[in-house]
């Protein structure tokens, strides 16, 4: 048992002595080992004295840390805002911002099918941010959203979660929220998965309401089905939570309405999806541009490469960065409560927290990671959520856990805010290639938004996405400081963009032959584009 208490700390210890540690380590090592190592120690204290200390302990949450407790969250919300996460190497970073900027100037809204509600929203915002007098800088919408995001859930945990039980019981649980790396989501972090995890979070929140209310059933099972169709609209990832609407519908539905109501909520669900992308696919202007959606192109992951090493390595990884006390609360209970972890998860309101961290492990098991990590961290970790609400059960229902326990809590929060500050700083270069980006979206929005206008609706994103990606990478080549291979780069970016206007001029894109060496030659000049700009800093930020 001391070993699986202290086993978190060793990880963390060993991992820093690496050569190259992995890259959920991003404290020194200096610092990093003889932090690990105190806490270590305070846990073997609690596991030795866990008798004595239990009662100390809840008198504290319950007379000391119950009153303040919406105070100690209002100050890590402060800290959400001073410390945002900023590093554009986390996420996709610029690409994603250019593309929002643009189509927001282009369209008044950037529409994306794999996250329609992400896209729309951040685009609305950021035209009234500018509207109001703020800079234009699409950071803003997403630092905005993603720090409101937090507050709501840290309103939910300071307050509505701490009444669920009396004041001589645990509230300290709701911290294990604030100290799993998947919250920095909410640190004012620029990406299109903030919204969809405080709906996530909201589902499991509403849902496990209701199931405790004793709510009708039908009424379980209409709030599930709308809930999870407006996460869908939010990010497709929410589609997942397919497998908690059939736990559902077989767990509430009686034996003689099954099939009536696995109707009506199929009904139910299908209009609800129907009218929103039938309209964003066939009548909006522009369209959706159907070609750079992952429904049609679903990344999965090699199938010769499903079952490896380094696949389990890769789940491992985003496991401890996002959710490392939760997951290692679930694995101690499960060895050594596991008696008491069935009685408590035999309760439905708990059951369905284990079938939506089952959905999101299929997708964190069989997704690809395209960027590879740190990048795709937010992508493939959104089991974060449920495996956390499991840990908060755990903490409430087994007293000996919230013991064991605190000294890892503790631990966590302070790496949290550890890798808040680090992950806070920008790269100069970057901020100048941002910075590049934002000013070349303006000037090619003014140049070319009348005849893109006059482009079919289908073909109107496509079109300006391509044309902005050759437009903008010859002009921040010929930025960049003199190479060998200068001059022939922005020779073949030159042309392509003739080829590619011309092209469009002749309706050519129609072509398959024509349009399928187009985009061959296309991204070949992209990936030298790509390591030369790795390769070489900015000469010339004036160009």
């Amino acid at each position: 048992m001391i070993f699986l208490l202290i086993l978190p700390y060793l990880i963390y210890i060993l991992s820093s002595l690496l050569k190259t540690p992995p890259w959920f380590i991003l404290l020194s090592s200096n610092l990093l080992i003889p932090v690990s190592l105190v806490f270590a120690t305070f846990t073997i204290f609690f596991y030795i004295k866990q008798d004595k200390l239990l009662n100390p302990i809840h008198r504290f949450e319950s007379k000391i840390l119950y009153p303040i407790l919406p105070v100690c969250f209002a100050l890590y919300f402060l800290l959400m805002l001073v410390f945002p996460l900023a590093d554009l190497s986390w996420g996709d970073g610029i690409l994603l911002l250019e593309t929002n900027a643009l189509e927001t100037d282009l369209f008044g809204y950037q529409l994306a099918m794999d996250e329609i509600g992400e896209t729309t929203i951040h685009s609305f915002v950021s035209r009234l941010l500018t509207f109001l007098g703020m800079e234009s800088d699409p950071r803003n919408s997403y630092r905005l959203l993603s720090s409101l995001s937090g507050l709501i859930i840290l309103s939910l945990l300071g307050w509505y979660l701490p009444n669920q039980t009396s004041r001589t019981r645990k509230v300290s649980g709701g911290f294990l929220f604030l100290g799993a790396g998947g919250f920095l989501l909410f640190f004012g972090y620029a990406e299109n998965y903030t919204l969809v995890s405080l709906i996530i979070f909201l589902t499991i929140f509403i849902l496990r309401k209701q199931i405790r209310k004793e709510n009708s059933y039908r009424r379980i099972l209409f709030t599930a089905t709308i809930l999870v169709s407006i996460g869908i609209y939010f990010h497709l990832v929410a589609g997942y939570l397919a497998v908690l609407l059939f736990y559902l519908w077989y767990e509430f539905s009686p034996k003689e309405n099954k099939w009536k109501d696995l109707l009506l909520c199929t009904i139910l669900g299908s209009v609800l999806l129907g009218i929103g992308f039938g309209y964003f696919l066939f009548v909006s202007d522009p369209t959706i541009d159907r070609q750079s959606s992952h429904v049609l192109h679903p990344p999965f992951y090699p199938l010769k490469r499903l079952v490896s090493a380094n696949h389990f390595k890769e789940i491992l990884s985003v496991i401890w960065w996002n959710a490392s006390v939760p997951f290692s609360i679930l694995i101690f209970s499960l060895i050594f409560y596991r008696n008491r972890f069935k009685e408590i998860f035999r309760r439905k309101e708990n059951k369905l927290v284990l079938i939506a961290a089952f959905a999101f492990l299929l997708h964190g098991f069989f997704h690809n990671p395209q960027l590879g990590f740190p990048a795709d961290w937010d992508l493939m970790g959104f089991y974060w959520i449920p495996l956390t609400w499991i840990a908060w059960v755990l903490w409430k229902e087994i007293d000996s856990i919230s013991v064991y326990f605190l000294p890892l809590l503790a631990f966590s929060l302070f790496l949290q805010i550890g890798n808040a500050i680090i992950l806070s700083k920008t790269s100069p270069e970057k901020e100048i290639v941002l910075k590049q980006t934002n000013q070349l979206v303006l000037e090619y929005s003014k140049q070319n938004k009348e005849l893109i206008r006059n482009l079919p609706k289908t073909e109107k994103k496509f079109y300006a996405k391509t044309d902005f990606f050759l437009f903008k990478a010859e002009r921040i080549t010929n930025s960049l400081c003199e190479f060998p291979e200068k001059n022939n780069q922005l020779k073949d970016l030159v042309d392509l963009r003739k080829e590619w206007r011309a092209a469009y001029a002749a309706k050519k894109p129609k072509d398959k032959v024509w349009y399928k060496d187009f985009i061959t030659r296309a991204t070949i000049t992209n990936t030298k584009y790509v390591k030369s700009l790795e390769a070489n800093k900015i000469c010339h930020p004036e160009l």
